[in-house]
């Protein structure tokens, strides 16, 4: 039941995996190498809270493992009563819809053009609005300014971000549906507007790309998942440890080029993946604060109006200036974990039921998803892929930031697929004159099998 029907082979993407795993390696790596006697020369580590982060932890685990299992039952109850409803309503052969091994070429080919002209698009507006020169070669020290009040030009680049973020996700389900070597531009473009801020997961896009491609039906074996895994995670430790000083592609690249020192250097072979800091930090931080309006945070994360409109004040979660840092470029915002706590105490830890319960049923969707049913298949892959970098994300940011990363994939979606549909338009005005065949069947111009 947990690890679904078709075995571990098939589910090592499921959340009840995934998730799990992005904690432990964030929160128990980091705290058994403190427990061996591995120092942390990070002044936002507080010993004393350690304990009690693991125990918040896992509390929410095991919330989040019942509201997984509970909707596995749910999932497998439905299923009964449907089968039990088709044997007493059998659907004629005529009418039933089987899967298709691909999308229909009008839709694929349409669909790879669409992500590579978003992807390409965005990159260059990207480029444009920060400027050529300070995107080159870097101007000013990483972090400047990320406490601000935002402008113009960051909001644009939030929405640049966030069209490369599900472009990237959609090319990877289009390539495990319609294999097309050009749907790499989309993580690549991604790749190269990360890079240059120093971002540790300038390898992510990639990943992300083939794990959306997995999730989606692409038969990848383990050793290959797990090879891109470790791969992104030793990326992830290295950039985090050399990561430039100043922001520009060539400081990227020429801080690579140094890494010997820096890793000569390093206190923490795991301080670029740990979240534990921060989280002891601020759970340190809570203990003599009242912030618990819960309808007031529940409606500010969830709350689909963007942050410039309601006045959101991101500062106010910028954990340095909690324990007496003001000013400078000087940073770190509140994970999930830790935001959980200082704003619902330990009652937050009833979110896992709720996220557990959601991600089995997408997960479900999603392994039930096929071309034959685009482009509302193309859905289900799309939103999990994003919810499982919003998992990605919460080990350093907070509930707000997870939770826009689902918002703006369905937000996408429905973008999407009516971009499809206008580029489309011109190749099937001919009505019922255009059909292709395709593995056995008609496709009409609307995608529906005959």
């Amino acid at each position: 039941m947990i690890l679904g029907r078709r075995g571990l082979r098939a589910s090592y993407c499921s959340p009840f995996v995934v998730f799990p795993s992005l904690y432990f390696l964030s929160l128990g790596l980091p705290s058994l190498f403190f427990a061996s006697g591995f120092e942390s020369d990070d002044l936002l580590l507080k010993p004393d809270y350690i304990a009690p982060v693991n125990q918040y932890a896992a509390l929410l685990l095991i919330t989040f493992y019942l509201g997984y299992i509970l909707a596995e039952y749910a999932i497998r109850a439905h299923a009964r009563k449907k089968d039990s409803q088709a044997a007493k309503h059998p659907v004629p052969p005529e009418l039933s819809h089987d899967r298709a091994g691909t999308l229909p070429p009008l839709v694929g080919e349409t669909s790879c053009n669409l992500v590579v002209l978003v992807s390409v698009g965005m990159l260059l507006a990207g480029i444009l609005m920060t400027g050529w020169d300070k995107f080159w070669e870097g101007s000013f020290v990483r972090g400047t300014g990320q406490w601000d009040a935002p402008q113009f030009q960051d909001y644009f680049l939030l929405v640049v971000e966030a069209c490369l973020i599900n472009s990237t996700i959609t090319a990877g389900v289009i390539r495990a549906w319609f294999p097309a070597k050009r749907l790499w531009i989309a993580p690549a473009a991604w790749c190269l507007m990360v890079a240059p801020g120093g971002s540790r997961g300038t390898l992510i896009p990639f990943t992300l790309f083939l794990t959306a491609s997995v999730v989606a039906g692409k038969k990848t074996s383990v050793k290959k998942m797990v090879g891109i895994a470790l791969l992104t995670l030793v990326s992830v430790m290295y950039i985090g440890l050399v990561r430039p000083r100043y922001v520009g592609l060539v400081d990227f690249a020429g801080s690579l080029g140094a890494g010997e020192e820096a890793l000569a250097t390093a206190p923490d072979p795991i301080v670029a993946v740990s979240s534990l800091e921060t989280t002891t930090a601020t759970f340190w931080v809570a203990r003599d604060m009242d912030h618990r309006n819960i309808p007031g945070q529940i409606w500010r994360i969830l709350s689909p109006v963007p942050s410039f409109i309601i006045g959101q004040d991101i500062a106010a979660t910028n954990l340095i200036a909690y324990i007496g840092h003001v000013g400078g470029n000087q940073g770190n915002p509140f994970p999930v974990l830790g935001e959980m706590y200082m704003f619902f105490g330990w009652g937050g830890v009833s979110l896992g039921l709720f996220v557990g319960f959601v991600m089995a049923l997408l997960f479900e969707k999603t392994r039930r998803a096929h071309p034959g049913a685009y482009p509302s298949a193309l859905l289900w892959p799309a939103l999990y892929s994003a919810c499982v970098y919003a998992g990605i994300m919460s080990l350093h940011s907070g509930l707000r930031t997870t939770s826009r990363l689902p918002l703006w994939a369905v937000i996408w979606y429905l973008c999407f697929i009516m971009g499809v549909a206008i580029l489309r338009e011109p190749l099937l005005r001919g009505g019922d004159s255009i059909r292709v065949q395709f593995a056995g069947r008609r496709w009409v111009g609307n995608g529906v099998i005959r």
